[in-house]
């Protein structure tokens, strides 16, 4: 933009002492242009075009002008501030435009919403437990804690009993256990739980009663036994008596065999040692032993007073025919006896 100049001096290179001087003029330079890029507008700020301006002095060469800045470009409603309707209160929101490219605010405006209303549903009856309460049937809104026609039934409490489990039963000779159990019959709750032993039982005896032997039969010592295990006390047998015999003789008489009959205490009896009767040994007319009357002898029956003569004619010959009858009935009965005994 402007010329320049310079002082051309001349001196001694002994002394240094200056020999001339001229004043030099040298022309102004030429510009040298730079671009100046151009500004695009936007929507909150104006643009520039593109200019030109010298890289070496900064003079400008071509002045930028102003572009006017862009319109806003509107986004969808967004919802701000939202305060949501209750059943019983009323809601609102903003509702906000804003720029899409910038994000400047365009426009804001209030909405208010309407109260929602109780959304009502059936509650059925809840029956109380032993520890929390429970209700009648009513009505209850979905979405807030309003409750209608609901009675609140208090809780009922614990029912404790007791129980056993795991039982284990005692025997004659080993103790037993179970465990009590404190709990609630309702709810099963467990208060308590204690092991507790049972004693054994010991024993119990019958004595197996001792068993006599007899000719026949064995016998069996005393015995016992448990009535609950298998503990026994073996009885022993007693081997059999074997019969004892006592001999009773019977003598043979005039009429009858004799024989000895040999019985044991157990009521068995055997007959042996069987003797001829020894017959009659007549004497006189009667037999000296048994004073039975020789039949070959007729009797001699006793006279009555007061009878004749006739009468004492007849008399012997009834008495020969009774007894010759007597006789053969009592020997017919001797030989049956003998047949008897000795067939036994």
């Amino acid at each position: 933009t402007a010329t320049g100049s310079y002082d051309e001096v001349v001196k001694c290179t002994v002394c240094g002492e200056e020999l001339s001087r001229n004043t030099i003029t040298v022309d102004k330079l030429a510009h040298s242009e730079e671009i100046i890029p151009a500004v695009a507008p936007t929507c909150t700020a104006t643009g520039l075009t593109e200019g030109k301006k010298c890289s070496v002095c900064g003079e400008i060469l071509d002045a930028q002008e102003d572009v006017a800045k862009l319109e806003h470009t509107a986004g969808e409603a967004i919802k701000e501030n939202v305060v949501d309707a209750t059943c019983t209160k009323a809601g609102s929101y903003d509702e906000v435009v804003k720029c899409t490219v910038c994000g400047e605010e365009l426009s804001r405006d209030t909405i208010t919403v309407d109260l929602l209303g109780h959304d009502i549903t059936a509650i059925p009856a809840k029956a109380p437990t032993c520890t929390e309460a429970g209700y009648t049937e009513g009505e209850r809104c979905t979405r807030c804690d309003y409750k209608t026609g609901m009675t609140v039934l208090v809780p009922l409490g614990h029912a404790s009993e007791t129980v056993v489990e795991n039982v284990v039963e005692a025997t004659c000779t080993e103790p037993g256990s179970y465990v009590s159990i404190v709990k609630c019959a309702t709810c099963d709750k467990e208060f308590s739980r204690n092991t507790v032993t049972v004693d054994a039982l010991g024993h119990d005896i019958v004595v197996d009663e001792a068993k006599a032997p007899t000719c026949l039969e064995t016998g069996l010592t005393a015995g016992e036994h448990c009535t609950r295990c298998d503990h026994v006390v073996e009885q022993t047998e007693v081997p059999a008596t074997g019969h004892s015999y006592e001999a009773v003789v019977t003598d043979p008489t005039c009429t009858a065999t004799g024989f000895t009959t040999y019985t044991c205490e157990c009521g068995d009896y055997y007959i042996k040692d069987v003797v001829d009767a020894l017959g009659h040994n007549f004497v006189n007319g009667k037999c000296e032993r048994c004073e039975a009357q020789d039949p070959s002898v007729a009797p001699q029956p006793p006279v009555e007073d007061g009878k004749d003569d006739e009468a004492e004619d007849e008399g012997p010959n009834v008495w020969v025919r009774l007894w010759e009858v007597l006789v053969k009935i009592f020997n017919w009965f001797v030989d049956f006896c003998k047949k008897s005994l000795i067939g036994a």
